[in-house]
């Protein structure tokens, strides 16, 4: 996010490069100057940007629905295959144990995590687009949040996520 840090509460909040001059705007407007700076960017991707506000602020959705790659690694195909093949089977929490033989230890390390918090879903490439939405999403945000001490305090809360 091109922020700016900003005198505020918790010491280490940032504003989007575009906060300022954006910030006299209501959450459905700023995710229609996302969407078509997305779209402009991107013109042959599909994405879904939608707002809404409840008592707590507002939030903007953003769902990646059509790219030109798959976005998903090898490893999690391989293990959503096998879920989709197993639906009777439960999805249990100990996954080490119950997908003994699905997985290898590198493959389950790489998608549901490993002490080097290098773990994701998602390939290089789908990772990219993923922070570079977020990026241009947050551009028109600010955050003062600190969950270590219960304080949230954002223009709005952003998800970016890829529609199956």
């Amino acid at each position: 996010m091109e922020t700016i840090p900003t005198f505020n509460y918790t010491g280490h909040g940032t504003e989007g490069s575009k906060y300022k001059e954006t910030s006299n705007l209501r959450t459905c407007e700023i995710a229609a100057l996302i969407r078509k700076e997305l779209k402009a960017k991107y013109p042959s991707y599909k994405f879904s940007v939608r707002s809404q506000n409840f008592s707590g602020g507002s939030a903007i959705d953003i769902d990646i629905k059509k790219i030109d790659f798959d976005p998903i690694k090898g490893a999690y195909k391989k293990f959503l295959q096998w879920q989709e093949e197993n639906k009777e089977y439960p999805f249990f929490e100990d996954w080490k144990f119950d997908h003994q033989e699905i997985l290898t230890e590198q493959e389950k390390s790489e998608i549901f995590g490993n002490p080097s918090g290098n773990n994701s879903r998602y390939n290089l490439k789908g990772e990219e687009l993923l922070k570079e939405v977020e990026r241009i999403a947050n551009q028109y945000n600010f955050n003062d949040s600190d969950a270590g001490i219960d304080y949230f305090h954002t223009a709005y809360y952003l998800h970016v996520n890829y529609q199956n």
